[in-house]
């Protein structure tokens, strides 16, 4: 094992994303979860930036078991059912 890895401050609610443009950003995730009817793996993260009226920026993408790629969340039905389990998730904290 490497000795320069200190294991005790990995945070694995953090990663670095690749925005389109090519730059790295550190996001944090706020909420992962499996649907099985549609076999996808839904992460919603934020880069902790705000938008205009002073919300926290939130992403939602999926990839799926087959192919770790993030794809992000377009269809508005896609989108809306991720949302709902968002409020819920909120509502529960």
């Amino acid at each position: 094992m490497d000795k320069d890895i200190d294991l005790n401050n990995i945070d694995p609610n953090k990663f670095v994303f690749e925005k389109e443009n090519g730059e790295q950003v550190e996001c944090e995730t706020v909420l992962s979860f499996f649907v099985k009817d549609v076999n996808k793996n839904y992460i919603l993260f934020t880069d902790n930036t705000y938008d205009e009226d002073k919300n926290l920026r939130i992403y939602a993408y999926y990839n799926t078991p087959d192919d770790e790629t993030l794809i992000p969340v377009e269809e508005e039905k896609e989108f809306e059912f991720v949302n709902s389990i968002f409020e819920q998730y909120k509502g529960d904290k």
